[in-house]
């Protein structure tokens, strides 16, 4: 590793460390990190011992990046499996970062913003940011207005995320973060097993489960 140049790298267990804690990029050439001085060796040994993550730098469509640039913007898309079908939650969210932030949002304590997006890739009029119970119809560090900006090839992300749950089909429930990348293909980043789902209920004022409501009821009855 002492010639990787420019990459991404963050605990494998961010669970356990904190939402984006100890998320951070570095340049390293000749084992040193030119940014921040130190070996990589000693990065590694400082902030996470044995369990971490080194991920190539993903720059995003300009789409993406025109709204917050200094963080990889990500796409919240949820999965499921019901009679043996792979349906898509209808309630897509943009996570974006903030504050001079390289991650985006990530939770109730994170200072980033998160957005709803409609299927043709049309951003909602105003963005959330939870840890300050605030909304914003523009970035606040970049002054760049949500209303009525469309993302390129938003409805590939989608596409992207049922064809990925098709390789894992027994997990019946995933969440993917998914960007698109500069020449405007979708990269799917991770997944998870889902934990919260308040995100999208409170920026498409409704239930989670929507028209599979039932459906879902339904397979809970009888499993």
């Amino acid at each position: 590793m002492s010639n990787i140049g420019e990459v991404f790298i963050k605990p494998a267990n961010f669970r356990n460390s904190g939402y984006a804690k100890n998320c951070r990029v570095i340049n390293v050439i000749d084992g040193i990190d030119i940014r921040s001085k130190m070996s990589i060796k000693d990065i590694i040994e400082k902030y996470y011992k044995k369990d971490f993550v080194i991920q190539e730098k993903l720059v995003c469509h300009k789409s993406i990046s025109d709204i917050y640039p200094e963080s990889v913007n990500t796409f919240s898309i949820y999965t499921f499996v019901l009679n043996n079908e792979i349906k898509i939650i209808n309630k897509p969210i943009l996570k974006i970062g903030m504050g001079d932030n390289i991650t985006d949002y990530s939770g109730l304590t994170s200072e980033g913003l998160m957005i709803g997006i409609d299927n043709d890739g049309t951003l909602f009029d105003s963005a959330l940011c939870t840890k300050q119970d605030k909304w914003y119809a523009s970035h606040p560090d970049t002054g760049f207005v949500f209303k009525n900006h469309k993302i390129v090839n938003f409805q590939k992300v989608l596409e992207t995320a049922k064809k990925l749950h098709s390789c894992i089909p027994w997990l019946h429930f995933c969440r993917w973060d998914i960007t698109i990348d500069s020449a405007g293909e979708p990269v799917a980043i991770e997944v998870e097993r889902p934990s919260e789902i308040f995100q999208q209920q409170i920026l498409y004022k409704e239930g989670f489960f929507g028209k599979y409501t039932e459906g879902i009821l339904s397979f809970i009855r009888n499993h």
